[in-house]
């Protein structure tokens, strides 16, 4: 009875402990980034950066609100100056015109990955939330 009660109390224990975790998109990735998400807003929204009031505002005001809410402390277009560059050599405009609208956002851990998520994925300004996947390192 003991052999078998041991290995039904560890399973038991293992899949409560991990019962909200998010599958991870395959074997190199051991976790996500829990301070940081990747967020690609709808087309017809221009983000437009302050960072003089503490929380980084953007200008959209479902986004402004957020931030305040879940105490961003940093926001940033993803790929910066990269976007300049590529428009300067690319013939697809359209295509460099995406990049643009995908955005780095930084909180504090505590909020919670789930939470932030949720609500960022809540808003229809947003085509996308991604998390931050962290890998193994191979060598």
């Amino acid at each position: 009875m003991k052999k078998i009660l041991f290995p039904v109390l560890i399973a038991l224990i293992l899949g409560t402990a991990t019962a909200g975790a998010r599958p991870f998109e395959n074997s190199s990735v051991v976790g996500q980034v829990p301070d940081r998400i990747v967020v690609t807003v709808k087309a017809g929204y221009t983000l437009s950066l302050d960072k003089s009031g503490g929380t980084p505002q953007v200008g959209v005001a479902a986004l402004d609100a957020l931030a305040a809410r879940y105490s961003v402390h940093n926001m940033e277009p993803l790929y910066g100056d990269m976007t300049v560059k590529l428009r300067e050599r690319m013939q697809d405009k359209a295509a460099v015109d995406v990049l643009d609208r995908v955005w780095a956002i930084d909180f504090p851990a505590e909020m919670g990955l789930d939470n932030v998520l949720a609500a960022y994925e809540a808003l229809p300004e947003v085509e996308e939330v991604q998390v931050v996947d962290i890998c193994k390192q191979y060598g």
